[in-house]
């Protein structure tokens, strides 16, 4: 095998390259541009992970009605980060009516899945709800499960 210097510059060119293709990472750098193209064939298979994230860069934008219906798309994948960020804007009233029993029916389920922030979001929140409320919440969670 050939390890020449011309070797390593074409590795580091690949490398660079796929890295760069990585929507993930472009996200993490900031290149909300490259992500969002990066992401969209992700979207379009339905991948949960990838609703998320365009989810919030369409949310970064205000785009919020946009990004609710990616987050909740992903949420019912039962995907927890999903649950907790359309939690969130359930909770805020951003691009949709605000709804606390759905908002904490959603932090219930991202914390049934170990998500932490969620845990103090819904702790915050409880204070907010009637007793009614609470029952309504609980009474969506229960038909949520039984649809995973």
């Amino acid at each position: 095998m050939w390890h020449g210097p011309i070797f390593l510059i074409i590795v580091t060119l690949l490398t660079a390259c796929s890295e760069s293709s990585d929507p993930y990472t472009a996200y993490a750098e900031g290149d909300y541009e490259t992500a969002k193209a990066g992401l969209m064939p992700l979207v379009e298979k339905g991948d949960p992970k990838a609703q998320t994230y365009l989810a919030a860069i369409y949310q970064m934008d205000q785009q919020y009605v946009e990004a609710a219906k990616l987050y909740r798309a992903a949420a019912q994948k039962n995907y927890a980060p999903a649950q907790y960020n359309l939690g969130v804007m359930l909770h805020e009233g951003l691009g949709m009516k605000q709804n606390l029993s759905e908002a904490y029916g959603w932090f219930f389920l991202a914390i049934e899945q170990g998500h932490e922030k969620a845990k103090d979001q819904m702790h915050n929140m409880v204070s907010e709800l009637t007793p009614n409320q609470t029952m309504k919440a609980k009474e969506w969670v229960r038909n949520q499960i039984k649809q995973f």
